[in-house]
């Protein structure tokens, strides 16, 4: 019988289609990765599929190669260093070419997950028809003269959106780059479809989705330039949406804002009515959802000759700055989605399932990032899907990704459908763009990895580490200021003693008690060269 394999608690398991409870472990040495098709015949699991593709891999050992975006190991002989980093191709049948090499150092972390990006191989265009264009208006309106301006990181140089705010009319305008109608080469085609994702690396460069030149100018919304773009256009009552229309426009930035400064404005009672609307719509909106999530994003400044991190700091994203954003961004979102299915269009819906588990509505910590952290363990994963809708995580039965179409290739599909562009097999565009996005997060999450282990060699702690979870054999727990989680073993708290687990918790006899919530003081005291896997010494404080 076929099946998948899947990784479960660290371990490789083949899961039968015909009958998933069946699972059957797999020794460490099977050459499988998370993912491959698989067949099982008499008790023996051989190899049926692999996805082809390039990816990154450390080596182990001479014998070995650990992937990281898979957490396995595959037997290669290769006469390479230990912790040398590869660049690899997977082939359908399994094999496993070294394609490019660098040494571990600090200063070939980028240039590593860039070459794989880069050589991403470019999969077939989809077949398409051109049918009438969805928007609810044929002309291009000229929007030159609104109050145009764009809210985005300091260092941000690609802008695919802008806002405006009609105050008379209260409506509020959001402006997306119009990819749809944009001109691009065949070299931008193929990248869309085969990277779907932009890679961002800190100041040592981006992969952007589109060239370099075509992402940060041509198309970018930049200050003072006509652009154009494609508007939605909502009329708002009450905090919430009275109508809207959908449309080509041009338009003009007339202002650059950074978080810090619109956060600077709200907080010193100085910003004016168009960012005042929108923060009263983001509290409206707030007020309708039963959790707010306070995880931050790490940010890291990079000595560029080096390599080496000169500065990291967790970066709040849930701010009122952030946070009136991202409510324009999610309402032109689920206007455009709701929009589209009234015509019976086929959609690449972000789909969210509801919370594994029971949700905890009250604080199990206290600390609003960590409390975060445990609801968001609860979280399934939000994939894009055609049959299924909904985003639990956004409190909405309909959505999809429209607002960052130089970013994510799900967007461009949604500007293409709403330009008049038929899809004849959205299936196959929406599980690719499932793997490949899942593909491009892990390569992000390995950056950050990396930067994190060079960091902490030279800043060993010590850091707060909060409880997360209490089991007889251990601890799960969170590093929130290095977004770090993991498990101890009971075995390795300090001070050491003869632990006992009663009521949730773990007693020992100096009087020390541990349980969810608990502050433990974590100092480094060991990098995995291969894994990154970063150990603490976790002393549990009275």
């Amino acid at each position: 019988m076929e099946g998948t394999i899947e990784l479960r608690k660290n371990a490789l398991i083949f899961v039968p289609d015909a009958d998933p409870s069946t699972c059957i472990s797999l020794p460490k040495s099977s050459q499988f990765l998370r993912g491959d098709r698989a067949i099982n015949e008499s008790g023996t699991v051989r190899l049926v599929h692999r996805v082809p593709g390039t990816t990154v891999a450390v080596v182990e050992s001479p014998t070995s190669l650990f992937f990281p975006t898979y957490d396995s190991s595959l037997l290669i002989e290769c006469k390479l260093s230990i912790g040398d980093r590869v660049q690899v191709k997977l082939g359908i049948n399994g094999s496993v070419t070294i394609e490019s090499v660098w040494s571990r150092d600090p200063r070939t972390d980028a240039a590593w997950l860039k070459m794989t990006v880069q050589r991403i191989p470019v999969r077939p265009a989809p077949t398409t028809k051109k049918k009438i264009p969805l928007y609810t208006r044929t002309d291009i309106v000229d929007h030159t003269d609104l109050d145009t301006f764009t809210i985005d990181p300091k260092t941000s140089v690609d802008f695919d959106d802008a806002i405006s705010v009609d105050l008379s009319r209260q409506t509020v305008y959001v402006h997306i780059v119009d990819i749809a109608h944009a001109d691009l080469s065949e070299t931008e085609e193929a990248k869309l479809r085969s990277q779907c994702l932009t890679l961002y690396l800190a100041n040592e460069g981006t992969e952007h989705l589109l060239d370099e030149e075509t992402a940060s100018n041509t198309l970018s919304l930049v200050q003072g330039k006509p652009r154009q773009v494609v508007t939605v256009a909502m009329k708002v009552a009450h905090g919430l949406i009275e109508s809207y229309e959908i449309y080509r426009s041009t338009i003009v930035v007339k202002r650059r804002y950074n978080y810090e400064e619109v956060a600077d404005l709200l907080t010193n009672g100085l910003a004016g009515p168009a960012i005042l609307l929108l923060n009263d719509l983001t509290h409206h909106r707030s007020t309708q959802i039963n959790y707010n999530l306070t995880l931050p994003s790490l940010r890291f400044t990079m000595d560029i000759s080096s390599g080496l991190p000169i500065s990291l700091r967790a970066e709040a994203t849930n701010d009122d700055a952030h946070s009136l954003v991202a409510t324009a961004m999610i309402m032109a979102n689920l206007v455009v989605s709701q929009h589209l299915a009234k015509t019976n269009t086929q959609l690449p819906n972000r789909f969210h399932d509801t919370l594994r588990g029971i949700p905890n509505q009250e604080p199990v910590t206290g600390n609003p990032v960590v409390d975060s952290f445990v609801l968001v363990k609860k979280f399934a994963r939000a994939k894009y899907s055609v049959d299924e809708k909904g985003h639990f995580g956004l409190g909405l039965t309909d959505y999809v990704h429209f607002t960052s179409p130089m970013r994510r290739y799900a967007d461009v599909l949604v500007h293409r459908l709403l330009a008049g562009i038929q899809y004849e097999d959205l299936e196959t565009e929406v599980k690719a763009m499932n793997r490949q996005s899942t593909a491009m997060r892990s390569l992000q999450k390995l950056y950050q990895e990396c930067k994190v282990a060079w960091w902490v060699q030279g800043t060993p702690g010590p850091y707060d580490v909060f409880c997360t979870d209490v089991k007889a054999v251990g601890i799960q727990w969170f590093l929130p200021a290095l977004s770090l989680n993991g498990f101890t073993h009971v075995s390795a708290l300090e001070p050491k003693q003869r632990w006992t687990f009663q009521d949730e918790s773990l007693v020992g006899p100096s009087g020390t008690t541990v349980r969810l919530g608990s502050v433990l003081e974590g100092t480094v005291i060991k990098v995995d060269p291969v894994t990154l896997t970063i150990s603490f010494r976790l002393y549990a404080k009275k």
